[in-house]
């Protein structure tokens, strides 16, 4: 996990409550946009925890840094507090989740949403790279037999071999 916080004690509090929830979590802490390029072409993170109020990291950066390093990587926005309008306006500049610092359940439960929804796609990803290993290998069997095959759906030509 990449962590963009100004205060120590508040990215490890969050630390802290992933592990007791019983989650084996490895962070990085970051404190400036060279610090988050230099962990992203160093490292692979599984989420990217950011705090919305940092001067020196403005928000949009980071996700200009995910897009720029062309990695699967959640975006969380952290908060000092719990203001709809300002989640709506997180959301739409890229995060998938605006938690504030004061519900630390919540925070929990987003990370571990996010965590979920990162590990259906890393295994769709991989379910899909099967599948076109498989359909290559059975379009090879089908073009090297040496007898005709054709395949034929509800009437219309699909696919005939040599």
């Amino acid at each position: 996990m990449l962590i963009v916080e100004e205060s120590l004690n508040d990215a490890e509090m969050l630390i802290s409550v992933l592990r007791n929830a019983g989650h084996p979590v490895r962070a990085t802490r970051a404190e400036d946009d060279e610090d988050v390029e230099k962990a992203l072409d160093e490292e692979k993170f599984d989420l990217f925890i950011c705090n919305t109020s940092l001067e020196i990291y403005p928000f949009s950066k980071a996700k200009e840094q995910i897009a720029a390093s062309g990695k699967d990587l959640p975006l969380v926005a952290l908060s000092e507090v719990e203001d709809s309008a300002k989640r709506n306006e997180m959301m739409e500049a890229g995060a998938v989740e605006m938690v504030s610092k004061s519900d630390l359940d919540n925070f929990r439960l987003v990370i571990e949403r996010e965590f979920a929804n990162l590990k259906n796609r890393r295994r769709l990803r991989q379910v899909e790279k099967s599948l076109k290993e498989t359909e290559k290998r059975c379009r090879s069997l089908l073009d090297s037999s040496r007898d005709s095959i054709a395949y034929i759906h509800e009437g219309m030509h699909i696919y005939a071999n040599k």
